[in-house]
């Protein structure tokens, strides 16, 4: 008994069913939470700086489906990691082009 007092607890946190994972995106991509408390310092926005984003409902279908078994924390990294991916393009075009970004809006 006092072993077991001992060992580190374990709590079962189940996966994110395809429901919760959508709210996961629907949060991180579509900026769904409380921007009155964001700008009051209460609550921070999910990835920084608001992030537009849009897929349509057959893009947000495949993404949920190849989401299954993600826990939260991967679904926050796996859409992080996709935010990025306009940037890096501007990059590459940017050395193509000499350096030189485009011109903005």
């Amino acid at each position: 008994e006092a072993a077991r007092r001992r060992l580190p607890k374990q709590l079962y946190i189940p996966l994110p069913c395809a429901e919760a994972r959508k709210a996961i995106v629907d949060i991180f991509l579509r900026n769904e939470f409380d921007e009155d408390a964001a700008s009051s310092g209460d609550a921070k926005a999910p990835l920084g700086d608001k992030v537009r984003a849009r897929l349509s409902p057959s893009e947000l279908s495949t993404l949920l489906s190849k989401t299954e078994g993600y826990s939260g924390s991967d679904m926050r990294a796996l859409i992080q990691e996709a935010s990025y991916g306009p940037v890096r393009e501007l990059q590459r075009a940017a050395m193509v082009d000499g350096g030189q970004l485009p011109a903005a809006g």
